[in-house]
């Protein structure tokens, strides 16, 4: 077994191949990539394990951002409730001594929010666990289109609290029409949704319009507002408010809401930001076209039946 420091450079890896490596802590991008290359040769095993506290760096990046079918890596986002031996009472005062701006990076796994995060509210705000919607909750989903991703989000309103729950996602990439509708109208044909305005404009496949497409397929779409920045700050607004929130089966929109930021000018970065377009079309145009389940009672009606061998104007709630 060796020891190596990382001050000690990159060079100090070179020139040596080896079954297995173990980076404790978050290592620049060129002592990783030395280590990795270390073990080429070999079919060596790289590890990592460390507190994401530097934010999206380009190594978090590589884990969270794995392309699509890419094999040979692993992530496991460990918290402090898989570790057995911390107490409730022990976690609780650890997290009370920890700043704010950390507590979820210390005690989740999740990359710390820097002063790029679009929406910097922390997770515990706004995830819930699943349940299943009262039918008598309107719904609709957002939908943002794309060979090679297609994303959409489904959305499903308490009236009494007006507070909306998404509880499910579609996350699928270079597939057909076709294929993404049918997916979409398992989760309810009758559901209305709004869909990326874009999609008005000719596919180059055939030059017929993808939400003429996506219609004949039979979805119920309007194109959504895409007025950017105001879409961004209503759906801030209703996060930092508890008026939105999200169930926790919902991976890849937790995924994508962790690596959503600006860059250095301010810009969003337009990568892997799919469900949060398609979220910013549910909040901005969706809610004003959520539709109960048609085959849904009103929450208040009573179900009335004929009392058997009793007059006609009998009857038993």
């Amino acid at each position: 077994m060796i020891l190596k420091s990382y001050d000690q450079g990159r060079e100090t890896f070179q020139g040596t191949n080896r079954d297995l490596i173990w980076l404790d802590e978050e290592a620049d991008r060129e002592i990783y990539v030395e280590s990795l290359l270390r073990t080429m040769t070999t079919n060596g095993i790289l590890l990592l394990t460390f507190t994401p506290l530097m934010g999206l760096t380009d190594i978090v990046r590589d884990f969270l951002e794995q392309p699509e079918g890419e094999t040979g890596k692993f992530t496991v986002q460990a918290c402090w409730d898989d570790v057995p031996h911390l107490s409730a009472a022990a976690k609780a005062e650890l997290l009370a001594s920890i700043p704010p701006y950390e507590r979820e990076a210390r005690s989740k796994g999740v990359p710390q929010l820097g002063a790029g995060a679009i929406y910097q509210v922390p997770e515990s705000d706004i995830v819930v666990t699943d349940f299943e919607i009262p039918k008598h909750y309107p719904r609709a989903f957002g939908l943002d289109v794309g060979w090679n991703k297609t994303a959409a989000v489904w959305g499903a309103r308490d009236n009494e609290s007006g507070t909306i729950f998404l509880y499910s996602e579609h996350y699928m990439g270079q597939q057909e029409p076709v294929l993404h509708a049918q997916a979409i109208k398992a989760r309810g044909s009758w559901v209305p949704g709004v869909i990326d305005p874009a999609a008005r404009g000719r596919s180059q496949a055939d030059g017929v319009a993808l939400i003429d497409i996506y219609r004949n397929c039979g979805l119920h779409i309007e194109p959504a507002i895409n007025a950017v920045e105001t879409g961004i700050y209503a759906v801030w607004q209703l996060l930092s408010s508890g008026k939105l929130k999200v169930f926790r089966s919902l991976g890849n929109w937790l995924r994508e809401l962790r690596i959503y930021e600006r860059d250095r000018d301010g810009k969003i970065v337009k990568q892997n930001d799919h469900l949060m377009d398609a979220t910013r079309y549910l909040v901005m145009s969706g809610r004003e076209r959520m539709k109960t389940d048609p085959g849904a009672k009103p929450k208040h009606m009573h179900e009335f039946r004929q009392v058997p061998g009793q007059a006609d104007s009998q009857w038993m709630a």
